[in-house]
């Protein structure tokens, strides 16, 4: 990575893209999947106009609304074009056909908690911050793009028949459009007579296990499509986005959180005019769970406090494992594609930098430290560095890849109180490495380089006196001879 002038005027830069409006549609059932790789997310699949906002740009934290609606609301056939039929939704009834029937508003119902938890999980796991939107005007299905604030959500849920027992459960529209439909013939006990055949003996999606699991995943993943991912394989019940509907596990996992921090930043998600503030350290702190860099241009800023002059250590740690991935387009029984492996702990090089105080806000702190000596996947370190005064100091995180890929990372910063005086940061012999407490060395030095911490003044008459350094030898008088020369 390159070097970084101390000076620069540090904002969030956004790289202009073309932007590509797609109306495609993400479709859940096994044997049609337009898909993309999660890994490598891209620009023109994410949300660009909300019911709040426009001309959002990869990497800008999102609001979104979601409404229920109301059940007589038009649908025609969104999910599976010439195979579903246009029959109007019965979202509401259907629920409570699953749970129990309840009195308006919906928001009072058994089931709408369990909704509303998973959009809940997503806010809390990426830079998505989804609103319920309690008003919803019932207005024809469509794709026709955002929502409207006191009319109706971006994303609206509704039920309908789509294709008949198995293959679609639940699906989502793509981004700008992003409604949800549950297949009401999948997990709905109805009329045998039905013309589609719908089936009342498949597994029920309101199972009470783990406190209806399988619903919220089913939605979960519906709420990803919405977001712009697509599914991908293979289908081992590590990720949420598998062509297989998965209850090994709850909710999105690493794999889909990096894929919506790529798109939309992560849970934290700030710009330089809104840093995250840490507060006052007086001991030590880690960042982590789920944040991240969302491309080469991202930089997470944080700001903490001390009290009085500290030392400071801070630790950047790239955060992932190595698992299997791919896009999976494949079709229903054909022989599965050979998965590459991922290393999500090397996505990105990662770089620290510490700024120092600006008690008089120019805007243009200076470079304390600065650390990016390792590859992508190691661990960045700024080593004990004295915090002169008292005040606010700014730790930013970047990173840089051929791919512009994200990277999940954790953050240590730990305060220590500045010790008094000099202190000893190495000591390196003419011969050999530096020095380590308790090291035995064959052959002694004619020289030694002793380096103390940053900003010391050292009276070389101290140095000379024999008061400051006193080197001892193993021999009859124990002592070396007089220092020839000291600088």
């Amino acid at each position: 990575m390159a070097s970084r002038s101390k000076q620069r005027q540090r904002k969030r830069i956004k790289a202009k893209q073309d932007k590509r409006k797609q109306r495609s549609l993400r479709l859940e059932g096994l044997e049609e999947r337009r898909l993309l790789s999660v890994s490598n997310f891209r620009d023109g699949d994410r949300w660009t106009e909300t019911a709040s906002r426009s001309g959002l740009q990869q990497g800008d934290p999102t609001t979104l609304t979601w409404s229920i609606a109301p059940d007589g609301t038009p649908v025609s056939d969104l999910i599976v074009p010439g195979t579903e039929t246009t029959a109007a939704s019965t979202f509401v009834s259907f629920m409570d056909g699953l749970y129990s029937p309840a009195a308006d508003p919906v928001e009072d119902r058994p089931w709408f908690p369990i909704l509303e938890e998973v959009f809940d999980t997503w806010s809390e796991k990426t830079g998505v911050n989804f609103v319920y939107e309690a008003n919803d005007d019932g207005v024809a299905l469509s794709t026709g793009g955002a929502g409207v604030i006191g009319e109706r959500g971006d994303i609206r849920l509704a039920a309908h028949p789509i294709d008949g027992p198995g293959s679609v459960l639940v699906a989502g529209l793509t981004p700008n459009d992003g409604d949800i439909v549950f297949d009401t013939c999948d997990f709905f006990v109805v009329d045998p007579a039905d013309p589609l055949n719908c089936n009342p003996d498949v597994l029920t999606l309101a199972s009470p296990a783990n406190n209806s699991l399988l619903l919220r995943n089913a939605l979960s993943r519906a709420v990803g499509q919405t977001l712009g991912l697509g599914f991908v394989g293979p289908s081992d019940g590590t990720k949420l986005m598998e062509g297989d509907l998965s209850t090994a596990f709850d909710g999105p996992q690493p794999d889909d959180i990096l894929a919506v921090n790529r798109g939309y930043g992560d849970r934290l998600e700030q710009t330089l005019d809104a840093p995250i503030n840490l507060g006052l350290l007086t001991s030590s702190l880690t960042v982590t769970d789920g944040v991240s860099i969302d491309d080469a241009l991202d930089l997470d800023v944080y700001t903490f406090t001390v009290a009085e002059g500290q030392q400071v250590t801070i630790d950047l740690v790239p955060v992932g494992s190595q698992y299997d991935e791919y896009a999976d387009t494949s079709p229903a029984g054909s022989a599965p594609v050979p998965a590459p492996q991922i290393d999500a702990t090397a996505l990105s090089d990662l770089a620290v930098e510490l700024l120092e105080s600006d008690p008089n806000n120019t805007g243009y702190p200076a470079t304390l430290a600065y650390a990016d000596d390792g590859p992508a996947g190691a661990t960045e370190s700024i080593p004990r560095t004295q915090l002169e005064l008292p005040g606010t100091y700014t730790v930013i995180v970047s990173g840089q890849n051929d791919n512009d890929t994200a990277q999940m990372y954790a953050l240590s910063i730990a305060t220590a109180p500045a010790p008094i005086g000099p202190q000893l940061l190495q000591i390196e012999p003419n011969n050999g490495p530096p020095l380590s407490d308790g090291d035995v060395r064959g052959l002694g030095p004619r020289e030694l380089v002793f380096t103390f911490d940053k900003n010391q003044v050292i009276d070389i008459a101290t140095l000379q006196d024999g008061s400051g350094i006193e080197i001892l030898r193993a021999g009859g008088d124990g002592q070396f001879s007089t220092a020839t020369g000291s600088t």
